[in-house]
Order: structure tokens, then sequence, then C-alpha cells
């Protein structure tokens, strides 16, 4: 029996025909393989769909709503308590793990990828660094500087007779409330919640329930009341005359006892029955 024999007319079909070694399937699928972008070549980044980066932003969004309310209450109705400081070694506990977190989240910044104008997300360490040196993270540094070193300023200050020892006392104080602007993160944090929302249809239609829009503008609402309330006590709080402000002249009960000799959580609330009505 005679062997078939390809003929000449048909060599190309026949080679076409021939399988391909492993040696040249490797070398096809590394050619076809996707270009790795250049932002994506630098190590040692969180990107955004990491699990770690999600947890992180939303114990972030909880603390910086912790910071937004719980704070001003402490400063205005407790530290600045007119009729003296009450003793809160509980908050203070509080506070001091709140910004320890927040240190931590100061270099975490340095290594969260962004998405730049189109929607890239950007795993180049350089223009990480880049992004957030030129962004926030001024805002973040002056609101991470510790009681201390306002404490330090404000007693040299004083040393010079710039200030008396009672102003350095309160200015002190205040100076814990550089802290709220932690919540300029809540622009980033509100952005980064909708991006997850988005992906999720079945969290999606929340956006367009009316209870939920009512319930959101209840709390900005009582937020922004909350803020009124303790800046309006910190208005009598930091006055000369304590006795002449409406803290003084505002009575509680038939006896005429007067709200400055109230709790700070009676206080709270006179103050934000007074935003809501006057």
């Amino acid at each position: 029996m005679s062997s078939a024999r390809v003929s000449p007319s048909h060599e190309p079909q026949a080679l076409l025909r021939t399988p391909k070694s492993r040696t040249m399937l490797e070398l096809e699928a590394y050619a076809k393989r996707p270009m790795m972008n250049t932002n994506e070549r630098r190590s040692f980044v969180i990107p955004m769909s990491s699990r770690f980066r999600q947890i992180w932003n939303f114990a972030l969004t909880v603390l910086l709503f912790y910071v937004g309310t719980a704070l001003p209450y402490f400063v205005s109705f407790c530290q600045l308590r007119i009729g003296g400081e009450l003793p809160s070694e509980g908050l203070e506990v509080t506070f001091w793990i709140v910004d320890i977190f927040f240190y931590i989240d100061f270099f975490l910044n340095f290594i969260f990828t962004f998405e730049d104008a189109s929607g890239e997300e950007i795993f180049d360490n350089c223009k990480i660094a880049k992004n957030y040196l030129c962004g926030r993270m001024w805002v973040d540094l002056i609101a991470n500087m510790p009681v201390a070193f306002w404490d330090a300023i404000l007693s040299e200050t004083q040393a010079e007779g710039g200030i008396s020892k009672g102003g350095v006392y309160k200015l002190t104080r205040l100076a814990r409330l550089q802290r709220i602007s932690r919540l300029t993160r809540l622009a980033s944090m509100s952005k980064w919640f909708s991006q997850r929302v988005t992906r999720h249809p079945s969290l999606s239609w929340l956006k367009g329930v009316q209870s939920v829009r009512i319930t959101n503008f209840v709390f900005t609402l009582f937020w922004f009341v909350h803020i009124l309330a303790c800046g309006w006590y910190l208005c009598a709080a930091l006055h000369d005359i304590p006795e002449d402000t409406w803290v003084y002249r505002r009575s509680v009960d038939a006896q005429g006892h007067s709200l400055g000799e109230s709790e700070p959580v009676d206080q709270w609330l006179h103050a934000m029955y007074f935003v809501l009505t006057v």
C-alpha cells in the first residue's frame, strides 16, 4: 500500500491543520495578554475594591458622624460649661481612641488609590502622594494637631502678655473644635457610598424611596440644628459676664431657677428648642 502524499498545492492547508507546539501556544498567549497599565506596576497600594478599604471607609464614616455630633457637645456643654468644667474621663478616652484612628488614616491616604477626572483608578504611588499633598492633606494635618500643640502656642502667647490665663484656658478648649474640619472627608465618603449603592441593584432602589429621603432630610436638619445650638451656647459661655446672657435669663421652673444651674443635657435641649423656634 502506497503512503498518502500531500500535493504541493495542498501544503499550506496541511500546515494549518498541523497541531501547534506548546511553545507556540505559550508565545501566542503571551502576545495576546492585556497590556498592564503603568499605574498598576507600583506595589504597596490599597485599591478601592479592597475589602480592608471598604471596612475602613465604613468605620471612618461612622466616626465622622460621631465627631460631628459628640465633639461640639463635649466642648460646649462640658469643657466650657458655664459654672465650671464637668469631669468627663469617658469622653476623653473615647476621643483619644478616635484621634489614633485618624492618625492612622492620615498615613493610609498616601497608599490609598483614587480616581482621576476621567474615572480611572490611579495605582502610582507618586501620583497618589501628589494628589493628597495638593488636596486635603493640609486640612487633615490641622485637624490632627494634638491639643498640647495649641496649648504650647497659647501658653507662649500668654507669657508674652498677649492673652490672659482664662483666655488661654478657653482657647485651648476651643482648639478641639478644629477637629470638626475632618467632616470635609464626608464629601469623598458620600461619593464612595454612592458608588457602592449603584453597583448593588438590590440597594440602588433605596435612593428613590420617599421615606428614605425624608429620613435623610430629618437627620441633616437635626445635625444643623445641633451645631447651631452648640454655637449659641458657646456665645454665652465665652461671654465675660455669663449672668447677662440668655442662659441665666431663662427660667426652667416655677421657683425661678435659671438654665445656667441645670445639667448639660437640659441646657442642650433648651438650646435646640431656642434655635428651632427663634
